[in-house]
């Protein structure tokens, strides 16, 4: 099932974060949110631009992997954010818009969401597999060494059925698959910048949300693959650290420091 389009009226009658949908820029089709947020943000667009569309013909993810979802059916935006930030806190807008995605999707529908680091927000599916609901792509904007901004693109799989659902390294899934009924994505929209704006506002006040995000973390003592590149390690994830990197120990006692990688949840 595909909800109806989504357009710049009934999207501005829902921004009510204070920070983020101003200005908005609404596309039916685009290539991707984040590169054209990034072509704006250039133009020294203010914290809180928004792109959102309902289709992207080149949506991506980590990696350079694509993100594809049908015309009309699911969250595809990118906000733009000009923290004061020092280079450890890098990692911060990734926890902040995983936990609203997570807080947003519980309040407005119920389902029960988990945080897979890096990037990925999952539901347990009924065969017991996490199965991947939305994901994260965290792009920082630099000039020479000076952090200027960070586009956050969220991709949430909405009203996708399961015939419809795209492939993925985790297993997809959608809110109208996990909950079962279709989901109003402007009440979504509307509540995850709520919760971005909440939890910003939160880590602007020298709050770090890695507490947070680890509680929601799947990962967290379990044994894991995590492959990056040509690397693969396995081990037990015993942490996460400040800046967000995922600690390992493997079966020798080293623990290896990761900032990027695929993980798999392995049986002990």
């Amino acid at each position: 099932m595909n909800a109806q389009p989504l357009n710049r009226d009934n999207i501005a009658t829902i921004l009510q974060a204070n920070r983020f949908g101003r200005p908005v820029q609404y596309y039916t089709v685009i290539a991707s949110t984040n590169d054209e947020l990034k072509k704006i943000a250039a133009q020294d667009t203010p914290a809180g631009a928004m792109v959102i569309t309902d289709y992207q013909s080149a949506g991506k993810g980590r990696l350079g992997r694509s993100w594809e979802a049908p015309p009309n059916s699911s969250l595809l935006f990118s906000l733009l954010l000009r923290p004061d930030w020092g280079i450890d806190q890098l990692n911060w807008p990734m926890m902040i818009a995983g936990l609203a995605i997570a807080d947003a999707i519980e309040l407005v529908t119920g389902v029960a969401v988990r945080l897979k680091w890096p990037n990925d927000v999952v539901v347990c599916a009924d065969d017991g597999t996490w199965r991947k609901v939305a994901g994260i792509l965290l792009e920082s904007l630099w000039h020479g060494d000076q952090l200027t901004g960070v586009v956050v693109g969220m991709g949430i799989n909405v009203n996708i059925s399961a015939e419809q659902m795209p492939a993925g390294m985790t297993p997809p899934t959608s809110l109208l698959v996990a909950g079962g009924q279709p989901v109003d994505r402007l009440a979504l929209l509307a509540e995850v910048l709520t919760q971005m704006e909440k939890r910003l506002i939160s880590a602007e006040a020298g709050h770090s949300p890695q507490p947070a995000w680890i509680k929601r973390l799947i990962t967290i003592g379990q044994a894991v693959r995590v492959t990056g590149g040509t690397t693969t390690i396995t081990g037990v994830a015993e942490a996460c650290d400040e800046q967000g990197q995922l600690l390992v120990r493997n079966s020798d006692g080293i623990l290896h420091k990761i900032a990027a990688g695929d993980v798999t949840l392995r049986q002990s």
